[in-house]
């Protein structure tokens, strides 16, 4: 069996100029559903055609030698494909938190396991957009 761990980062560790705590605050996972607070930022884009104002920050680990891949889908989503994780953390643009949903795959030895994360419990501080 593969051990997967999904992880929010409500501290002090920068993504792309930006710390965790600037991009979210209290967010939590629970039962597979993820709550708490993205903050609204104007002028941060992950990549060209981002253009959200939300995002969300995770840390993802699984077992040694387990490759891990993860995906966002629904809403405007520009992340379509899977992404593989090599520093552990993943940042998220949420667009729309009701039709998104986050997947993490973790993959060894011809094993693997699949988690689907909901954003529902999120909210997207200076509304949507």
């Amino acid at each position: 069996m593969i051990s997967l761990a999904v992880e929010p980062d409500n501290g002090e560790t920068e993504y792309y100029s930006k710390r965790a705590s600037e991009l979210q605050s209290n967010v939590t996972i629970r039962n597979r559903s993820i709550s708490g607070t993205l903050h609204h930022v104007d002028g941060y884009s992950l990549f060209d055609g981002d253009n959200a104002k939300h995002h969300l920050v995770l840390k993802l680990t699984a077992d040694g030698g387990a490759t891990i891949e993860t995906k966002m889908t629904g809403g405007a989503t520009v992340m379509k494909n899977y992404v593989t994780v090599s520093d552990g953390y993943c940042v998220y643009s949420v667009t729309d938190k009701d039709s998104q949903k986050v997947y993490v795959k973790a993959s060894k030895n011809g094993k693997s396991i699949e988690n689907v994360y909901d954003l529902t419990g999120l909210v997207l501080e200076g509304g949507v957009g």
